[in-house]
């Protein structure tokens, strides 16, 4: 049981991979935008309490 080898042959769409490689480092760079604005609006404002 143990001894006993997996031969399997893989087909990848290396244009689908592509594309999924973008859109993951397009959101990832989006993020850290939208991080990056929120805090800088957020330390801009003043917030006044009575």
């Amino acid at each position: 049981m143990l001894n006993e080898v997996k031969n399997e042959k893989l087909i990848i769409n290396e244009e689908e991979q592509f594309e999924k490689a973008i859109l993951f480092e397009r959101d990832k760079q989006l993020k850290r935008y939208s991080t990056l604005h929120y805090k800088r609006v957020f330390n801009k404002t003043r917030i006044n309490e009575f």
